[in-house]
């Protein structure tokens, strides 16, 4: 390595063996010596400064060699995994593996800026979603036959989701003093509608759905889920105690989730999730129903029987996991003749025609179990410009009878 020479005492720049400029500090506190590589030896003097400015905000420079994909691994590993529920985490690391490592992964921690994220986020938007495989693929058509499949590009809603995960990562980034600001919260989130993901159905549909299901050893959920706008995981994991049928009230205490390709219980999503809802006639009368039929189904099995105290288990007494649920469900659709939909859609049919029959803003999002009756105002302002217009088209009629 080439001779070095101080500049002021502040700390040296040299030229190595190979003919390339550095800078470097003296060691800190943390008995480190951080150093960056420079283009020349002005460049060297520029990169020095830059490394004193970091070191005297309190900066961690020692780390900032990393790459972005190492921090976001650290991130996931001693942050997310020790706080967050197992399903959380699955579907952080999904998103930093799908969206995020692909197109910033080897960028320096230290050298992500905000063109860097505003680059991601064009290239996220125009990136396409594959279709998933099917397990047995046809015969492939002549080329001049083969039939062009519309593609899909990423939703807004996942654009966002990825826009959050690698904001809130560098936050910690931030407050570790890993970085000098958060470049991502220098960029605006990806703009997009949330209404055009939501597919609730209608009223007619509701009850057609109702009708294919009545006599169906689950018909009291989906009379749940349509009343109440439980998630999947919410109502899957409902139990006989939390059922009060003296005060006619349900509590939302644990879900059913999916890890892995295992199923487990675990605490609702939020702490707004943990709630207790009150139940109609209709109601108590399917679950009292629901429930002469899950004690004939336990006799029936006697010591086959795998006891959980759920009210709507699988026909041997252990949890559904989501994914048999989830295709249940499209089949009863299928058998319905109703739009395919997304079980969550269910969800979103509830909070709809609520707010459709005048419930306030507020008693739905306490229904939900949203965190705040804002989120429930972003997610289902179509449902308030359907009701402008018909507040206003009221008020049309209403005017037409003024006499002159």
């Amino acid at each position: 390595m080439a001779a070095g020479r101080g500049t002021n005492g502040r700390g040296t720049i040299f030229k190595d063996k190979h003919g390339r400029w550095w800078a470097q500090l003296p060691k800190g506190d943390d008995n480190k010596r951080p150093k960056m590589r420079a283009d020349s030896e002005a460049d060297a003097v520029t990169k020095l400064a830059q490394l004193e400015q970091k070191r005297a905000r309190g900066l961690n420079i020692g780390d900032s060699r990393q790459t972005l994909e190492q921090f976001l691994q650290i991130w996931l590993d001693e942050v997310i995994a020790p706080e967050r529920r197992a399903t959380t985490l699955e579907d952080y690391t999904f998103i930093v593996r799908k969206y995020i490592t692909p197109h910033l992964g080897q960028v320096r921690l230290c050298d992500l800026n905000a063109l860097h994220i505003k680059r991601w986020l064009n290239t996220l938007r125009a990136q396409h979603v594959e279709a998933p495989r099917r397990k047995k693929q046809p015969k492939r058509p002549k080329a001049s036959q083969a039939p062009t499949a519309p593609r899909r590009t990423l939703s807004a809603s996942s654009r966002q989701n990825a826009y959050r995960r690698l904001r809130t990562a560098l936050e910690f980034a931030k407050t570790s003093r890993l970085v000098a600001e958060n470049p991502v919260a220098l960029v605006e989130s990806p703009k997009g509608d949330d209404a055009r993901d939501i597919h609730p159905l209608t009223p007619n549909q509701a009850r057609q759905l109702l009708r294919t299901v009545e006599g169906d050893r689950l018909f009291a959920l989906y009379l749940v889920v349509l009343s109440l706008g439980l998630r999947v995981g919410e109502v899957l994991g409902l139990r006989w105690a939390d059922l009060h049928w003296e005060r006619r009230e349900l509590k939302i205490t644990q879900t059913v989730q999916t890890v892995g390709n295992r199923t487990v219980f675990g605490e609702p999503k939020t702490k707004k999730s943990r709630r207790t809802l009150p139940l109609s006639n209709e109601i108590i009368a399917a679950l009292r129903a629901r429930q002469r039929l899950y004690h004939e189904e336990r006799t029936l099995l006697g010591g086959d029987w795998a006891e959980h105290g759920l009210i709507f288990p699988s026909e041997v007494g252990t949890p559904i996991g989501q994914r048999n649920m989830l295709r249940a469900f499209q089949r009863l659709l299928k058998r319905a003749e109703l739009p395919k939909i997304r079980f969550h859609d269910l969800r979103h049919t509830a909070a709809s025609l609520m707010l459709a029959e005048g419930t306030t803003i507020t008693d739905v999002s306490e229904i939900l179990g949203h965190s705040s009756p804002a989120i429930t105002a972003r997610i289902y302002a179509h449902a308030f410009e359907e009701r402008k217009r018909s507040a206003v088209e009221t008020m049309g009629r209403l005017l037409q009878k003024v006499p002159v």
